[in-house]
């Protein structure tokens, strides 16, 4: 019988066995059709897909997964027919026991195209879909939690240049710590023509590290750090035209923005932060600048992201303070004046932080439930101090960052009342923070069970036999 490669509507089920040995070369085509088409099927049924970066290839990965599956499948149906197909999918879990039972009700219209999809869709449900979620929410583009929490860095805190006798030139906080120290005899990277202009470049991007511009460059570099090496891309960072095109990358829009960025890449680069390891480092490195020499070359810039912005700097720190703080594809609509922006911006980073501090209070009993977070206007208020939002300025961002505009789509959605989440936009940071919560609430109920079981009834208990 000869078969086209995707016609397998027609093909009955017990001529499966024969149609594989004898037209293997069609059986790949065959089974990527009915993977794309399981999960087309489960989409508009409104199963969950997972978070994934594009390099990921869902369906590529389920297809893989129906192949090697495949011929165990091919001897069930060979040795016990269409029942063979149902104690087949119960071998598969609970998912698969499920659709077996509903397997058995139409065994008269199988055929082979139905059957890989059933597969496809079981083994998607079960299998593929679970781990590509738990991959992709390791590899979502994040910062950890002590970086941007306690604002230590400068780079959401406005830090100021100041002169110490015993340091030399220091950043500090509103507090007067010191952040970092300057390391401007260190840059091998400046020709010597652009020396002179060092200096100012790095007390101009001090006064810019609390601007929007700062917080765009921190949220690209992260992004970049995080998703290159999924793309097979160098961790170096090559801007091709010079600041205007690294404004352009960011998304600043402004006609000074390619000056500022340029001000904030140069103080960042000779600057050494004291980062939550207690190492000392550069959140941003100038691997490499060319400036434009005449008609014809444009000017590049190679950037390194420092390590708290890359991928597996969490593992250098210690158990509690290994979080990672998602980071959105695109910073939320901006409100009021523009000298408040980078005020607004430090704001939904403290409303990030929030989230994930506590993300336990974010689920419900069914894994993947969404309560939202309780954030009642007396927390807005504590958060816009902390953020040095303007008050008259507070409600306006509170009502534009919930509903969708022109200038971008809703940063929060409110769950009820008071409690918000993520907005729609920002779906993968949201199943981030609700997988981390669904965890710690596990770990929570596993660990009063194991005290349960050792005769542990809690700390009155204790206290009592200390007694």
């Amino acid at each position: 019988m000869t078969m086209a490669a995707l016609d397998l509507e027609a093909l009955r089920l017990d001529e499966l066995p024969t149609w594989l040995k004898g037209h293997a070369g069609e059986a790949p085509g065959a089974v990527q059709k009915a993977a794309e088409g399981a999960l087309v099927a489960l989409r508009e049924n409104g199963s969950r897909t997972p978070l994934q970066l594009p390099s990921m290839g869902s369906a590529e990965a389920l297809g893989r997964e129906v192949s090697r599956e495949l011929p165990r499948l091919s001897d069930a149906v060979a040795e016990h027919g269409a029942e063979g197909v149902a104690g087949f999918l119960e071998t598969l879990g609970p998912i698969g026991i499920r659709v077996a039972g509903n397997t058995r009700q139409d065994m008269q219209a199988l055929t082979v195209e139905r059957v890989l999809r059933r597969l496809a869709a079981v083994l998607w449900l079960d299998r593929v879909g679970p781990r590509l979620e738990k991959e992709a929410i390791r590899r979502h583009p994040g910062i950890p939690l002590p970086l941007v929490g306690s604002a230590r860095v400068g780079i959401w805190g406005r830090p100021r240049a100041v002169d110490a006798p015993e340091h030399g030139r220091v950043l500090v906080d509103g507090a007067g710590t010191t952040l970092a120290t300057l390391k401007l005899d260190r840059i091998p990277a400046v020709s010597p023509e652009l020396l002179p202009n060092l200096e100012a470049w790095e007390r101009n991007g001090a006064r810019l590290l609390g601007s929007l511009h700062a917080h765009r460059l921190i949220r690209w570099l992260a992004w970049e750090a995080h998703t290159r090496p999924h793309f097979g891309q160098a961790p170096i960072i090559e801007v091709v035209g010079g600041w205007d095109a690294l404004a352009t990358a960011v998304g600043a829009r402004s006609n000074k923005a390619a000056d500022k960025l340029r001000d904030i890449v140069w103080c960042l680069d000779a600057h050494h932060f004291t980062f939550p390891d207690g190492s000392l480092g550069r959140l941003l490195m100038v691997d490499r600048y060319r400036p434009s020499r005449g008609p014809g070359r444009q000017s590049r810039i190679s950037l390194l992201p420092g390590a708290p912005l890359r991928p597996g700097f969490l593992f250098d720190l210690r158990r509690p303070a290994r979080k990672i703080v998602p980071v959105l594809s695109e910073l939320p609509p901006m409100v009021g004046r523009e000298r408040d922006h980078g005020s607004v911006a430090e704001l939904h980073w403290r409303v990030l932080v929030e989230m994930r501090c506590r993300c336990r209070e974010m689920v419900g009993e069914v894994e993947g439930e969404d309560l939202g977070l309780p954030l009642p206007p007396a927390k807005w208020d504590a958060l816009g101090d902390l953020a040095r939002v303007p008050s008259r300025t507070l409600g306006a961002v509170l009502e534009r960052w919930t509903r969708d505009g022109r200038d971008g789509p809703a940063f929060l959605s409110r769950v009820d009342g008071d409690r918000f989440t993520l907005g729609s936009a920002h779906e993968h940071a949201r199943r981030v923070l609700l997988h981390y919560g669904w965890k710690e609430a596990e770990g929570s109920r596993a660990g009063l069970a194991s005290a349960r079981k050792r005769g542990n009834r809690g700390p009155t208990r204790r206290r009592w036999k200390q007694r």
